[in-house]
Parts: C-alpha cells; structure tokens; sequence
C-alpha cells in the first residue's frame, strides 16, 4: 500500500489513499501500532484512511498511534484538503468523519499552503467546571473531547507528567485529550497538548478549538485567537456557523508499505 505522510505544526500523520482502490481486509488497529512507532516504522501520531462517500468529496477514518479510532482530527481534516487540492485542483471539499461532515478548504497555496477547516459550533461537555489531577476545567465537545487547563506557567515538561495520569479518569474512563494553556494576551495563547491515544504531540488542531472556546466562554479571549503550539502556530476564529481553524500543512515524503 502506498501512503503519505503529512505534518500540520508537527502534527504528523501517514495518509492512505483509497478513494479509488478497494480497502484491503487488513487490521488497521494493528497497522496503526506497528508503523506508528519511532525508529521500527515510519513513525507518526496516527493513520489516516482517505475513503469514498456519496455525499462528500471523501470519507476519512482516524486511528491513533495506540490503534484507537478517533472520530475528528482537526490536523488531518486540513492536510486532506491538501490532499485533495492536488488531486483535484478544487480548493473547497466536504469531508464526512465519524461524527459529522466538515468543510475544509485551501485558503493559501503560495509561498506556504495554509488551509481551514469549520468544526462547527462546539460546546461545554458540562456545565461546571470538573477537577481532575488537581486541575479544574471545563471539558468541551468539538466532536471529540478536550479538558483544556489554563495555567499560569506552562512548561514543555507538564504534558509527559501529567498528561497520561489525567487522559484515564473517572469522568472519562474511556479517555480525553488534554491542553494546558497559558494567556499571553486576549488574542494570543500558548499551548502543551497531549493527545489521547497517542501522548504528548507538537500540535492539535481539536484541541486549540477548544481551549480558545473554554476562553471565550469564560470570558478572558476574544474571538479570533493565535495558538502557538511546540510546532508552529494556528489561528482560531470563532463565528456564529462555528469554529474555524486555519494553519500551514506540509508534505513530507511518499512510501510503500512492503508487508
């Protein structure tokens, strides 16, 4: 099988395209697990499978480098569009994941491609603001996830410490990405991720959404915000049809999975 292997920010992933060859009778559970890792495979944060749909330009399925499927990838929805772009030379697609149909786009092709995506309108997962590892935050739905913890001094040791004790937790036995966020400013943000299923990552694009909605709904950031996460920066806006997130994506290289 052939792949791709994109980054958004660092946050990388291996893409498999099969919008035109039948899917293989294979366990991408295990694929994820064996390719993913570092120095015996590829290497990267999870797969991506690029499927048919009827309705939608393409159908995408997720799985983190732990071989869990996730449902909305943020950094994968705006390489598709990438992805896509290519293909195509459209630059506007419809992309159906497991909880819902995303709009993505190419906005920049020159002298970097920079694409967005809409998550629509996310929400708090609860109305008070729930205590986990001694950290308090309001958990927020962005069709996964995230307990996004404001600090007032971040760290790039705090994800590897903390993150895989809060990931598993009794509100979320099944497991929640996790963001520990500074304010720089009402505008500005800097962010520490771990992300579930895979640890600590160099970006989220999930993940910056909702930190900077937990913000907004709380009432300290305004609604057009740069995250800057360990491998680049994102810029978040949010309107009333929903969050939009738009950044720079990259191609990394092509292969040939052997075996």
């Amino acid at each position: 099988m052939k792949f791709i292997k994109m980054h958004a920010q660092g946050n990388d992933y291996i893409y498999f395209d099969f919008l035109q060859e039948p899917l293989p009778k294979i366990d991408f559970t295990e694929l994820a697990r064996d390719i993913c890792r570092q120095h015996f495979g590829v290497g990267a944060d999870g797969i991506v499978l690029l499927l048919p749909d009827t309705n939608h330009d393409a159908r995408m399925r997720m799985f983190n480098a732990d071989g869990g499927e996730s449902a909305v990838c943020g950094s994968a929805l705006r390489s598709i569009a990438a992805i896509l772009y290519r293909k195509t030379g459209k630059k506007k697609f419809t992309i159906n994941t497991n909880k819902q149909a995303i709009v993505a786009e190419v906005t920049q092709t020159e002298p970097v491609l920079i694409t967005q995506i809409n998550l629509g309108l996310p929400k708090l997962a609860s109305a008070e603001k729930l205590l986990i590892e001694g950290f308090s935050a309001f958990p927020v739905d962005v069709g996964n996830l995230h307990f996004p913890v404001f600090v007032e001094k971040l760290s790039k040791d705090i994800p590897k410490k903390l993150g895989a004790k809060m990931e598993y937790n009794d509100y979320y036995p099944e497991g929640i990405n996790v963001e520990f966020a500074r304010l720089i400013s009402p505008t500005e943000i800097e962010l520490e991720i771990w992300e579930r299923g895979s640890g600590a990552t160099l970006a989220c694009g999930t993940g910056a959404c909702a930190t900077v909605f937990s913000g907004i709904s709380q009432g300290f950031l305004q609604n057009r915000v740069k995250v800057k996460v360990p491998g680049g920066e994102l810029q978040v806006s949010y309107q009333k049809d929903g969050i939009y997130l738009a950044g720079k994506v990259d191609f990394v290289f092509k292969g040939e999975l052997l075996k």
